[in-house]
């Protein structure tokens, strides 16, 4: 099942998982995983990594997914 923009903005927390995530950008959760613990800096949605949890910011996926102008993308 895929998540939509407007699923994620219904959606109450600040943080969502990489599953969630995958279904939105349309990709693997374990190489979203992979590639924040490897270099999140790289990563253009901020993230939080907790022991061996990764969180990924819920506004600032909807925000890069919309391509807002004022998004400042880490590069």
């Amino acid at each position: 099942m895929n998540i939509t923009i407007s699923d994620l903005e219904a959606m109450q927390e600040n943080y969502v998982g990489p599953e969630i995530a995958a279904k939105v950008l349309g990709t693997n959760a374990q190489s979203i995983r992979e590639q924040v613990r490897r270099d999140a800096k790289r990563f253009s949605i901020p993230t939080c990594v907790v022991g061996n949890r990764v969180k990924i910011s819920r506004i600032g996926l909807i925000r890069w997914m919309r391509g807002d102008p004022d998004y400042n993308v880490r590069v």
